[in-house]
């Protein structure tokens, strides 16, 4: 591979992104079938957003998402999301990700 089709490939790849990543940190609940579950989102775009939390999802696996009001900079954020990918990590809790389906009120 020439270095112009690799620099080509990379810029492909990068420009998936169609949003830009906020790094939040914030206190997250994930419901599934009527069970709570407590993570943090540790950033958020449109598209989806990364979590760390003790619980193992499959992938796949739907999840309404919660994260509550935190002053009046940061509104409330509700959505539906489904498990794109998850790996453990060296401290025992989970790598999430999630992909955004749906935004709700």
């Amino acid at each position: 591979m020439s270095i112009n089709e690799k620099n080509c490939s990379e810029r492909s790849y990068n420009e998936k992104r169609d949003f830009i990543r906020m790094k939040i940190n914030s206190q997250l609940t994930m419901r599934q079938n009527g069970q709570d579950y407590e993570g943090i989102c540790k950033d958020l775009s449109g598209a989806g957003m990364y979590v760390r939390s003790e619980q193992s999802f499959e992938p796949g696996s739907k999840l309404e998402v919660s994260i509550a009001q935190q002053g009046e900079t940061h509104l409330p954020f509700n959505a539906t999301a489904e498990v794109s990918r998850i790996e453990p990590t060296e401290d025992g809790q989970f790598s999430i990700g999630l992909s955004i389906k749906e935004i709700r009120d």
